[in-house]
């Protein structure tokens, strides 16, 4: 069987916040796999200082150019 060029390329979202997210992320990228874009939660005060901090998953997203939606999570 040949292989074709024209092959469609499989669209994915990852959803992740929490640094094993980064962990999943960096092993999808080792094997080839970039997500098109990466569904997080918000940014959030964090610290003694309560500086704003952005989610893990985010900063390895923006890191690599990939899109980011935040959105709050659901209990």
């Amino acid at each position: 069987m040949e292989k074709t060029e024209n092959k469609s390329k499989i669209k994915i979202a990852f959803f992740g916040t929490p640094m094993v997210a980064v962990y999943v992320l960096d092993e999808l990228e080792k094997a080839g796999i970039l997500p098109d874009i990466v569904i997080t939660a918000p940014d959030k005060p964090k610290g003694r200082k309560m500086l704003v901090t952005p989610p893990p998953a985010k900063v390895w997203a923006e890191k690599r150019g990939i899109p980011v939606e935040q959105r709050l999570q659901r209990s």
